[in-house]
């Protein structure tokens, strides 16, 4: 299929979500760090910068050197032709390197955030046990990696329908995250959350997190979700729903801080200093 630049564009954009979720795996392993929250935070930014570049690099590059070539793998192809095979071995070693540190970032990130659900009641208490010698999550880690296991025997066309539905599914993370900063954050001199700056970029994620959803969502979108897609999400957000209302009776009887210590393992007057920092 044929698509015009306008098109074309609109349906990477959609996409461009799911390819920066790698750097939330910071503030999901974040419980565990031994240093400020501000060096958390720079972490983030450096990340974000840092992938935006290389993105915008390879796009670049591509792109003036690809000419009339249209060969399946454009930037491997563009790469042999610019620097030979030696130039093909570098990009395709960093690329399995980009793969397994993200293999191993998210089976780290995921398994603490599945911990942490387990902790707080939202998922089952099985997901927060320890191991006694490690301490770490390992019935999360063992669960994720069976699933893991499975997922290459689906094939890529289903593969393909799981990226796009997590495409969906980071935005709507992205725009709840915004809107909570949004929300945290005050634009009153005496506010004990004062930050101007954070909330105009929070309001402006929060924007653009939302233009990222209606591309995916809305049928005559470029972008729009294929129908096996549509389905993996229902079939995601019903599983999610599940759980929800039959967690809900539990979390109801927790107070905020409560709450706030299960989740974070933290106590609420731990998170306002955080947030003072």
């Amino acid at each position: 299929t044929h698509y015009g630049w306008f098109q074309a564009i609109i349906m990477i954009v959609a996409v461009a979500p799911w390819a920066y979720v790698g750097f939330d795996n910071i503030p999901q392993t974040a419980e565990e760090f031994n240093f400020s929250p501000n060096k958390t935070f720079k972490l983030i930014v450096y990340s974000l910068l840092a992938a935006s570049f290389t993105y915008i690099l390879m796009i670049l590059y591509t792109g003036w050197l690809s000419g009339g070539n249209s060969d399946l793998w454009l930037t491997g192809s563009v790469t042999r032709e610019a620097f030979g095979t030696i130039g093909l071995a570098v990009l395709s070693i960093a690329i399995i390197m980009g793969i397994f540190t993200g293999l191993n970032g998210f089976l780290l990130s995921s398994s603490r955030l599945l911990f942490s659900m387990g902790r707080s009641g939202i998922m089952p208490s099985l997901f927060s046990q320890l191991h006694k010698r490690y301490k770490t999550p390992y019935v999360a880690i063992m669960f994720l990696v069976a699933i893991t296991l499975i997922a290459p025997w689906l094939g890529r066309t289903a593969l393909t329908w799981i990226v796009d539905m997590s495409s969906t599914g980071v935005s709507i993370a992205y725009l709840v995250t915004c809107l909570a900063a949004a929300k945290l954050f005050s634009f009153n001199q005496n506010s004990q959350t004062y930050g101007p700056v954070y909330k105009v970029f929070a309001i402006i994620g929060s924007i653009f997190a939302f233009i990222f959803l209606l591309l995916l969502l809305l049928p005559f979108s470029p972008a729009s979700l294929s129908m096996p897609s549509y389905i993996a999400l229902g079939g995601w957000t019903i599983l999610g729903l599940v759980f929800f209302f039959i967690r809900l009776p539990k979390l109801r009887r927790m107070d905020k801080d409560e709450l706030t210590q299960l989740i974070l393992d933290t106590r609420k007057r731990d998170v306002e200093k955080m947030i003072e920092e």
